[in-house]
């Protein structure tokens, strides 16, 4: 397992990693879901890194709305 700093800058270079590991990452709303990691983040889209989060998720969670949201692209 790879040994990421989720919170520390540059944001966008955490994203990269978390790509690197999951390709089949979906976006909506701001939410960026890595489905084969288990986990989802928001606020890393935007400058304001008041709302960083990161949530752990079983792997069937999200699959229903999967099928709304669009593949996610840096």
């Amino acid at each position: 397992m790879e040994n990421i700093q989720i919170f520390s800058p540059p944001k966008r270079s955490r994203l990269v990693e978390l790509l690197n590991l999951d390709k089949d990452a979906y976006e909506d709303v701001g939410i960026i879901v890595f489905k084969n990691l288990g986990i989802s983040v928001t606020g890393f889209e935007h400058s304001d890194d008041d709302d960083l989060a990161i949530s752990a998720f079983s792997r069937v969670h999200w699959d229903e709305d999967l099928e709304a949201m669009r593949a996610y692209q840096l």
